[in-house]
């Protein structure tokens, strides 16, 4: 499908039939996106009951987008902001999903950083 969040449109219906027509649980069904600016509120206000997960892979902007090039459009607070967003309006949990690197986003400082970064948002960020 690509990254969800260039096709919500699609994604949404996508949603609507593995919850409507195959009977998938919508607390079962799990959004997974780097992050495109202007779209988790987007998705956020049609209130789905599914966990939406940022691939983050960083603890800070300035690594992300070294990993991640598209990060560049997307500064890193105004995701976490956006996340909380999703979290009040949904009452859904954000996950985050962090692939490590070696020598590149694995070291201690990394984790120590990203905990930071998690805890400073509070709850419904995991």
């Amino acid at each position: 499908m690509g990254e969800p969040m260039l096709n919500l449109n699609e994604v949404l219906e996508a949603h609507r039939c593995l919850n409507k027509d195959i009977q998938i649980g919508q607390r079962m069904i799990t959004i997974s996106t780097v992050g495109v600016p202007n779209t988790i509120r987007k998705l956020a206000a049609h209130r789905l009951q599914s966990t939406l997960a940022i691939s983050l892979h960083a603890p800070n902007q300035e690594l992300r987008e070294k990993i991640v090039p598209s990060a560049r459009a997307y500064p890193l607070e105004a995701l976490m902001k956006d996340c909380k967003h999703y979290f009040l309006e949904t009452n859904r949990r954000v996950s985050f999903e962090y692939t490590h690197l070696a020598g590149v986003n694995d070291r201690e400082e990394d984790a120590v950083e990203l905990a930071a970064l998690l805890h400073r948002w509070g709850p419904g960020i995991t």
